[in-house]
């Protein structure tokens, strides 16, 4: 006799889940968006107009921070702040993926860039064999097509549990923008105090760069993860 009222209650204590869940990532991006205009200042607008191109348009962090950095902003402000727009859009879509899926334009235009991940994950064969750690490391390299909201697709593809998900994203979201940050702030201080300095330092990292990529991530890609 009390099955149907049980039943009910569960429906209705999901759909409550189901709300905050959607809700919470959009009350974070209140709380980002009130604290950088407490935290910056006069400076807010340009600060988040840098992150609203981030989010936006294709430039990645390697284009955003380096910009950010060169227009004065602290390294560890900008570093924090990209950092924590990843995880927001990553909570986003982990969270809420299977309700986006219902919502019509978005739902389908999700299902393709499903499609579209899953055969990025073919050529990607180390994120799939190392999963959580996997998602970390595409969210900590300076891969493309890389981001959040196509790591959280890989997530799901995978089958991780979206609170892993979220975890992997934030872990190499933090290495990326603090090492982006930072490497341009080293740069920039270079060439502020001697220009032949600048162009040694700029040439060092693109050598370190080459040598990682094809000594660890093209052979990453081409055969994915060799355990010995």
């Amino acid at each position: 006799m009390h099955l149907p009222i049980v039943g009910k209650i569960k429906k209705s204590h999901q759909a409550a889940v189901e709300a905050l869940l959607f809700v919470l990532p959009w009350a974070l991006t209140a709380f980002y968006i009130i604290s950088a205009l407490f935290l910056l200042g006069d400076r807010s607008t340009e600060f988040l107009g840098l992150v609203g191109a981030y989010v936006l348009t294709p430039l990645g962090k390697g284009s955003i921070i380096p910009l950010a950095v060169a227009l004065d902003f602290d390294p560890f402000v900008i570093a924090s702040y990209i950092a924590l727009i990843d995880v927001i859009i990553g909570l986003f879509f982990a969270w809420n993926w299977n309700l986006l899926l219902k919502i019509p334009l978005v739902g389908p235009l999700l299902k393709s860039l499903a499609l579209k991940t899953s055969d990025l994950l073919k050529h990607r064969v180390w994120v799939r064999e190392l999963a959580y750690t996997g998602i970390a490391l595409f969210m900590a390299l300076p891969i493309q097509p890389g981001g959040s909201i196509t790591a959280a697709v890989f997530g799901r593809i995978l089958g991780l549990e979206s609170n892993k998900t979220v975890t992997a994203i934030a872990i190499g979201a933090t290495i990326s923008s603090f090492g982006y940050a930072y490497a341009a702030s080293g740069v920039i201080t270079a060439f502020r105090e001697n220009i032949y300095l600048g162009i040694a330092v700029v040439a060092a990292l693109l050598l370190i760069a080459h040598y990682v990529y094809h000594a660890y991530l093209k052979p990453l890609d081409d055969h994915g993860f060799r355990r010995r």
